[in-house]
């Protein structure tokens, strides 16, 4: 009985593990890519979403806003 259910337990958790696999898939592009999941913040609290929301009107409220120059800080 208990190797029955530590074999289900077993099959189980590679489900799981394959699952997540999955939801977190690497994108290639050029010699680079991206995930398709969120990595979280590092221990020191680094690459989290940026904090605010971009002070925008008319037009430019309803395009999408770049966030990687250096003055993405200054619209929030």
């Amino acid at each position: 009985m208990k190797k029955l259910f530590c074999i289900i337990l077993i099959g189980a958790l590679i489900h799981l593990l394959s699952l997540y696999s999955l939801y977190a898939q690497f994108v290639p592009v050029g010699s680079g890519g991206y995930t398709t999941a969120f990595p979280g913040v590092d221990a020191a609290g680094r690459n989290s979403f940026p904090s605010g929301i971009p002070q925008l009107s008319g037009t430019a409220a309803t395009l999408p806003v770049p966030t990687n120059d250096w003055w993405s800080s200054l619209i929030k």
